[in-house]
Protein backbone atom coordinates (compact mmCIF):
# COMPACT_ATOMS: atom_id res chain seq x y z
CA UNK A 1 0.00 0.00 0.00
CA UNK A 2 1.14 3.53 -0.69
CA UNK A 3 0.76 4.63 2.94
CA UNK A 4 2.82 1.68 4.13
CA UNK A 5 5.62 2.54 1.71
CA UNK A 6 5.74 6.10 2.99
CA UNK A 7 5.48 4.96 6.59
CA UNK A 8 8.33 2.47 6.69
CA UNK A 9 10.63 4.42 4.37
CA UNK A 10 11.16 6.80 7.27
CA UNK A 11 12.45 6.00 10.73
CA UNK A 12 10.18 8.65 12.21
CA UNK A 13 6.47 8.77 12.91
CA UNK A 14 4.45 11.09 10.75
CA UNK A 15 1.98 12.07 13.45
CA UNK A 16 -1.05 13.85 12.12
CA UNK A 17 -3.85 15.37 14.15
CA UNK A 18 -7.00 15.23 12.07
CA UNK A 19 -9.25 18.26 12.42
CA UNK A 20 -11.18 18.17 9.15
CA UNK A 21 -14.10 15.91 8.41
CA UNK A 22 -14.09 13.95 5.21
CA UNK A 23 -17.12 13.86 2.98
CA UNK A 24 -16.56 10.16 2.48
CA UNK A 25 -15.97 8.96 6.07
CA UNK A 26 -15.57 10.40 9.57
CA UNK A 27 -11.95 11.04 10.52
CA UNK A 28 -10.50 10.12 13.88
CA UNK A 29 -9.16 12.77 16.23
CA UNK A 30 -6.27 10.46 17.11
CA UNK A 31 -2.86 10.32 15.46
CA UNK A 32 -2.01 7.64 12.93
CA UNK A 33 1.31 6.67 11.42
CA UNK A 34 0.28 7.93 7.98
CA UNK A 35 -1.52 10.94 6.54
CA UNK A 36 -5.24 10.20 6.70
CA UNK A 37 -5.91 12.94 4.17
CA UNK A 38 -4.27 10.61 1.66
CA UNK A 39 -6.02 7.45 2.84
CA UNK A 40 -7.04 5.42 -0.17
CA UNK A 41 -7.78 1.80 0.67
CA UNK A 42 -10.69 0.44 2.72
CA UNK A 43 -8.28 -0.59 5.48
CA UNK A 44 -6.72 2.88 5.70
CA UNK A 45 -10.13 4.54 5.79
CA UNK A 46 -11.26 2.22 8.57
CA UNK A 47 -8.15 3.07 10.59
CA UNK A 48 -8.66 6.80 10.12
CA UNK A 49 -12.33 6.64 11.10
CA UNK A 50 -11.79 4.76 14.37
CA UNK A 51 -9.99 6.25 17.37
CA UNK A 52 -8.82 2.90 18.76
CA UNK A 53 -7.49 1.72 15.40
CA UNK A 54 -5.68 5.03 14.93
CA UNK A 55 -4.07 4.61 18.34
CA UNK A 56 -3.11 1.02 17.56
CA UNK A 57 -1.63 2.07 14.23
CA UNK A 58 0.60 4.63 15.94
CA UNK A 59 1.54 2.15 18.67
CA UNK A 60 2.47 -0.41 16.06
CA UNK A 61 4.68 2.08 14.24
CA UNK A 62 6.57 2.72 17.50
CA UNK A 63 6.87 -1.00 18.23
CA UNK A 64 8.12 -1.62 14.69
CA UNK A 65 10.75 1.11 14.99
CA UNK A 66 11.95 -0.40 18.27
CA UNK A 67 11.99 -3.90 16.75
CA UNK A 68 14.10 -2.63 13.86
CA UNK A 69 16.58 -1.08 16.26
CA UNK A 70 16.90 -4.34 18.21
CA UNK A 71 16.78 -6.69 15.24
CA UNK A 72 19.72 -8.91 14.35
CA UNK A 73 18.26 -9.27 10.86
CA UNK A 74 16.78 -5.96 9.71
CA UNK A 75 15.93 -7.24 6.26
CA UNK A 76 13.93 -10.13 7.70
CA UNK A 77 12.12 -7.82 10.13
CA UNK A 78 11.15 -5.49 7.28
CA UNK A 79 9.99 -8.39 5.13
CA UNK A 80 7.93 -9.80 7.98
CA UNK A 81 6.23 -6.43 8.51
CA UNK A 82 5.44 -6.00 4.83
CA UNK A 83 3.96 -9.46 4.66
CA UNK A 84 1.94 -8.81 7.80
CA UNK A 85 0.43 -5.78 6.08
CA UNK A 86 -0.42 -7.87 3.04
CA UNK A 87 -1.50 -11.13 4.67
CA UNK A 88 -2.89 -10.28 8.12
CA UNK A 89 -3.98 -6.65 7.85
CA UNK A 90 -4.74 -6.60 4.14
CA UNK A 91 -7.49 -9.21 4.32
CA UNK A 92 -9.49 -7.31 6.97
CA UNK A 93 -12.70 -5.59 6.00
CA UNK A 94 -14.05 -4.59 9.40
CA UNK A 95 -12.93 -2.93 12.63
CA UNK A 96 -12.90 -6.12 14.72
CA UNK A 97 -10.58 -7.93 12.32
CA UNK A 98 -8.20 -4.96 12.22
CA UNK A 99 -8.12 -4.63 16.01
CA UNK A 100 -7.21 -8.29 16.41
CA UNK A 101 -4.56 -8.07 13.69
CA UNK A 102 -2.96 -4.97 15.21
CA UNK A 103 -3.03 -6.23 18.78
CA UNK A 104 -1.44 -9.52 17.78
CA UNK A 105 1.24 -7.83 15.68
CA UNK A 106 2.12 -5.42 18.50
CA UNK A 107 2.49 -8.35 20.91
CA UNK A 108 4.69 -10.14 18.42
CA UNK A 109 6.96 -7.14 17.86
CA UNK A 110 7.35 -6.62 21.60
CA UNK A 111 8.25 -10.28 22.10
CA UNK A 112 11.78 -11.51 21.55
CA UNK A 113 13.18 -14.65 19.99
CA UNK A 114 10.03 -15.46 18.03
CA UNK A 115 10.87 -18.38 15.78
CA UNK A 116 7.72 -18.57 13.70
CA UNK A 117 3.96 -18.45 13.56
CA UNK A 118 1.08 -20.87 13.14
CA UNK A 119 -1.22 -19.87 10.28
CA UNK A 120 -4.73 -21.28 10.12
CA UNK A 121 -5.92 -22.57 6.77
CA UNK A 122 -9.59 -23.27 7.38
CA UNK A 123 -12.81 -23.76 5.46
CA UNK A 124 -16.23 -22.11 5.82
CA UNK A 125 -17.52 -25.05 7.85
CA UNK A 126 -14.41 -25.51 10.01
CA UNK A 127 -15.18 -25.84 13.74
CA UNK A 128 -14.27 -23.05 16.16
CA UNK A 129 -11.64 -25.41 17.59
CA UNK A 130 -9.41 -24.70 14.56
CA UNK A 131 -9.10 -20.99 15.32
CA UNK A 132 -8.86 -21.41 19.08
CA UNK A 133 -6.25 -24.16 18.88
CA UNK A 134 -4.20 -22.07 16.44
CA UNK A 135 -4.27 -19.28 19.04
CA UNK A 136 -3.12 -21.80 21.62
CA UNK A 137 -0.16 -22.84 19.46
CA UNK A 138 0.78 -19.20 18.84
CA UNK A 139 1.26 -18.76 22.58
CA UNK A 140 4.50 -20.69 21.99
CA UNK A 141 5.96 -18.98 18.93
CA UNK A 142 9.36 -18.98 20.62
CA UNK A 143 9.36 -22.79 20.54
CA UNK A 144 10.24 -24.52 17.29
CA UNK A 145 7.73 -26.83 15.63
CA UNK A 146 10.17 -29.71 16.17
CA UNK A 147 10.12 -29.35 19.94
CA UNK A 148 8.50 -32.37 21.61
CA UNK A 149 5.59 -32.03 22.03
CA UNK A 150 2.98 -29.36 21.23
CA UNK A 151 2.25 -27.43 24.41
CA UNK A 152 -1.20 -26.62 25.78
CA UNK A 153 -1.47 -23.11 27.20
CA UNK A 154 -3.22 -22.43 30.54
CA UNK A 155 -5.02 -19.63 28.68
CA UNK A 156 -7.03 -22.38 26.97
CA UNK A 157 -7.99 -24.77 29.79
CA UNK A 158 -10.63 -26.38 27.57
CA UNK A 159 -7.91 -28.35 25.77
CA UNK A 160 -6.51 -31.59 27.15
CA UNK A 161 -5.05 -34.89 26.01
CA UNK A 162 -6.55 -38.23 27.06
CA UNK A 163 -4.79 -40.35 29.64
CA UNK A 164 -2.66 -42.99 27.91
CA UNK A 165 -1.76 -46.15 29.84
CA UNK A 166 1.47 -47.89 28.80
CA UNK A 167 1.01 -51.52 27.80
CA UNK A 168 3.56 -54.21 26.77
CA UNK A 169 4.77 -54.02 23.17
CA UNK A 170 2.78 -56.49 21.05
CA UNK A 171 4.35 -57.03 17.62
CA UNK A 172 1.19 -58.54 16.14
CA UNK A 173 -0.73 -55.45 17.17
CA UNK A 174 2.13 -53.23 16.02
CA UNK A 175 1.87 -54.79 12.57
CA UNK A 176 -1.82 -53.86 12.36
CA UNK A 177 -1.05 -50.29 13.43
CA UNK A 178 1.72 -49.90 10.87
CA UNK A 179 -0.11 -51.52 7.98
CA UNK A 180 -3.60 -50.30 8.83
CA UNK A 181 -6.60 -52.20 7.56
CA UNK A 182 -5.33 -55.50 6.13
CA UNK A 183 -8.49 -56.37 4.23
CA UNK A 184 -7.97 -56.53 0.47
CA UNK A 185 -4.20 -55.96 0.64
CA UNK A 186 -1.75 -58.27 -1.13
CA UNK A 187 0.92 -60.15 0.75
CA UNK A 188 3.54 -57.86 -0.78
CA UNK A 189 1.65 -54.73 0.30
CA UNK A 190 1.66 -56.08 3.84
CA UNK A 191 5.11 -57.64 4.10
CA UNK A 192 7.24 -54.86 2.57
CA UNK A 193 6.27 -52.01 4.94
CA UNK A 194 6.24 -54.34 7.92
CA UNK A 195 9.73 -55.69 7.21
CA UNK A 196 10.97 -52.14 6.65
CA UNK A 197 9.52 -51.10 10.02
CA UNK A 198 11.14 -54.05 11.80
CA UNK A 199 14.49 -53.10 10.30
CA UNK A 200 14.15 -49.38 11.08
CA UNK A 201 13.14 -49.99 14.69
CA UNK A 202 15.50 -52.87 15.48
CA UNK A 203 17.87 -50.83 17.63
CA UNK A 204 15.05 -48.86 19.27
CA UNK A 205 13.19 -52.06 20.15
CA UNK A 206 16.34 -53.59 21.61
CA UNK A 207 16.77 -50.47 23.76
CA UNK A 208 13.16 -50.56 24.91
CA UNK A 209 12.37 -47.26 23.16
CA UNK A 210 9.44 -48.55 21.10
CA UNK A 211 6.42 -48.19 23.36
CA UNK A 212 2.72 -48.91 23.16
CA UNK A 213 -0.08 -47.01 24.90
CA UNK A 214 -3.82 -47.56 25.34
CA UNK A 215 -6.76 -45.30 26.12
CA UNK A 216 -10.55 -45.56 26.17
CA UNK A 217 -12.69 -42.62 25.13
CA UNK A 218 -16.00 -41.66 23.58
CA UNK A 219 -14.60 -40.61 20.23
CA UNK A 220 -17.99 -40.33 18.54
CA UNK A 221 -19.72 -38.60 21.43
CA UNK A 222 -22.51 -41.20 21.50
CA UNK A 223 -21.94 -42.42 25.05
CA UNK A 224 -20.03 -45.53 23.96
CA UNK A 225 -16.32 -46.06 24.55
CA UNK A 226 -13.79 -47.02 21.91
CA UNK A 227 -10.38 -48.48 22.75
CA UNK A 228 -7.45 -46.84 20.98
CA UNK A 229 -3.81 -47.88 20.93
CA UNK A 230 -0.87 -45.60 20.11
CA UNK A 231 2.58 -46.78 19.13
CA UNK A 232 5.72 -44.73 19.70
CA UNK A 233 8.21 -45.95 17.12
CA UNK A 234 11.27 -44.59 18.90
CA UNK A 235 12.63 -43.46 15.52
CA UNK A 236 11.59 -40.93 12.86
CA UNK A 237 8.73 -42.26 10.74
CA UNK A 238 7.79 -39.41 8.36
CA UNK A 239 7.99 -39.50 4.59
CA UNK A 240 10.49 -36.68 4.10
CA UNK A 241 12.80 -36.85 1.12
CA UNK A 242 15.62 -36.70 1.93
CA UNK A 243 14.96 -38.03 5.45
CA UNK A 244 15.24 -35.35 8.11
CA UNK A 245 17.61 -35.99 11.00
CA UNK A 246 15.39 -34.90 13.86
CA UNK A 247 14.58 -36.48 17.22
CA UNK A 248 11.57 -38.73 17.68
CA UNK A 249 8.54 -37.08 19.28
CA UNK A 250 5.75 -39.14 20.80
CA UNK A 251 2.66 -37.26 19.66
CA UNK A 252 4.17 -35.88 16.46
CA UNK A 253 5.61 -39.19 15.23
CA UNK A 254 3.31 -41.71 16.87
CA UNK A 255 0.35 -43.43 15.23
CA UNK A 256 -3.03 -44.45 16.62
CA UNK A 257 -5.18 -47.50 15.92
CA UNK A 258 -8.71 -48.40 17.01
CA UNK A 259 -8.54 -51.75 18.77
CA UNK A 260 -12.11 -52.20 19.96
CA UNK A 261 -15.49 -50.50 19.53
CA UNK A 262 -19.17 -51.37 20.13
CA UNK A 263 -19.64 -51.51 16.35
CA UNK A 264 -17.00 -53.40 14.29
CA UNK A 265 -17.68 -51.01 11.41
CA UNK A 266 -16.14 -48.19 13.45
CA UNK A 267 -12.87 -50.09 13.72
CA UNK A 268 -12.43 -50.51 9.97
CA UNK A 269 -13.51 -46.96 9.09
CA UNK A 270 -11.06 -45.50 11.61
CA UNK A 271 -8.08 -47.68 10.69
CA UNK A 272 -8.61 -47.41 6.95
CA UNK A 273 -7.02 -43.96 6.66
CA UNK A 274 -3.42 -44.43 7.72
CA UNK A 275 -2.35 -40.84 6.90
CA UNK A 276 -4.88 -39.17 9.20
CA UNK A 277 -4.33 -41.53 12.14
CA UNK A 278 -1.72 -39.31 13.74
CA UNK A 279 -0.45 -39.85 17.25
CA UNK A 280 -2.17 -36.88 18.88
CA UNK A 281 -5.72 -36.46 20.16
CA UNK A 282 -7.03 -33.26 21.75
CA UNK A 283 -10.26 -32.97 23.73
CA UNK A 284 -12.17 -29.68 23.65
CA UNK A 285 -14.41 -29.37 26.71
CA UNK A 286 -16.37 -26.51 25.13
CA UNK A 287 -17.55 -28.47 22.11
CA UNK A 288 -17.24 -31.76 24.06
CA UNK A 289 -15.47 -33.22 21.07
CA UNK A 290 -12.23 -35.09 20.34
CA UNK A 291 -10.03 -33.94 17.46
CA UNK A 292 -7.36 -36.02 15.72
CA UNK A 293 -4.09 -34.21 15.00
CA UNK A 294 -1.63 -35.37 12.39
CA UNK A 295 1.68 -33.47 12.61
CA UNK A 296 3.89 -33.35 9.51
CA UNK A 297 7.45 -32.04 9.73
CA UNK A 298 8.40 -32.41 6.08
CA UNK A 299 9.12 -29.26 4.05
CA UNK A 300 6.72 -30.55 1.39
CA UNK A 301 4.06 -31.50 3.91
CA UNK A 302 4.86 -35.22 4.02
CA UNK A 303 1.84 -36.26 1.96
CA UNK A 304 2.00 -33.88 -0.96
CA UNK A 305 0.31 -30.94 0.77
CA UNK A 306 1.79 -27.76 -0.78
CA UNK A 307 2.65 -25.96 2.45
CA UNK A 308 5.73 -24.22 0.96
CA UNK A 309 3.45 -22.06 -1.22
CA UNK A 310 3.02 -19.65 1.69
CA UNK A 311 6.51 -20.24 3.08
CA UNK A 312 5.46 -22.91 5.57
CA UNK A 313 7.84 -25.72 6.45
CA UNK A 314 5.47 -27.98 8.40
CA UNK A 315 1.77 -28.41 9.13
CA UNK A 316 -0.87 -29.90 11.39
CA UNK A 317 -4.03 -31.52 10.00
CA UNK A 318 -7.01 -31.32 12.35
CA UNK A 319 -9.59 -34.03 11.69
CA UNK A 320 -12.86 -35.35 13.04
CA UNK A 321 -13.78 -39.03 13.19
CA UNK A 322 -17.27 -39.94 12.05
CA UNK A 323 -18.90 -43.35 11.91
CA UNK A 324 -17.84 -43.80 8.31
CA UNK A 325 -14.35 -42.36 8.36
CA UNK A 326 -12.08 -39.41 9.13
CA UNK A 327 -12.53 -35.96 7.58
CA UNK A 328 -10.10 -33.03 7.68
CA UNK A 329 -11.53 -29.93 9.38
CA UNK A 330 -8.61 -27.58 8.78
CA UNK A 331 -4.84 -27.32 8.48
CA UNK A 332 -2.52 -25.23 10.62
CA UNK A 333 0.76 -24.33 8.92
CA UNK A 334 4.03 -23.47 10.65
CA UNK A 335 5.74 -20.45 9.07
CA UNK A 336 9.25 -19.61 10.29
CA UNK A 337 9.61 -15.89 11.03
CA UNK A 338 9.92 -13.76 7.90
CA UNK A 339 9.04 -16.56 5.48
CA UNK A 340 5.57 -15.56 4.33
CA UNK A 341 5.09 -16.61 0.73
CA UNK A 342 2.62 -15.79 -1.99
CA UNK A 343 0.08 -16.49 -3.20
CA UNK A 344 -1.89 -17.81 -0.24
CA UNK A 345 -2.50 -21.53 -0.44
CA UNK A 346 -5.83 -22.59 -1.84
CA UNK A 347 -7.99 -25.33 -0.36
CA UNK A 348 -6.70 -28.69 -1.57
CA UNK A 349 -8.74 -30.92 0.73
Amino acid sequence: MASYKNLWRSDHLDVCVLILASLLYPLSACATSFDCAKAFSTVEKLICSNDELSRLDSELAVSYKQALAASRNIRETKTSEKEWLRVARGICSDVTCLKEAYQKRIRDLKSTDLIGEYYLFDKPDSPLFCKTFTNNLNEFRNIDFDTCDATLSPKYPQFSRPHWEEIPLDLELAKKIIIGDLKGKTKKAIDEPWEAWLKDTESARAAGEVKMWRTRLDLLGNGELETLVRIDHGVRQDACEPPLKRPFCSYIDGKTYMLAAPNPMYIRSFNLNSFLRGGDIIYDSISKHYYLLNWSRCPAGGAGMPVPIIGATASVDVSTYYEYGIAIDCSIDWLPTGRYGKPLRQDTH
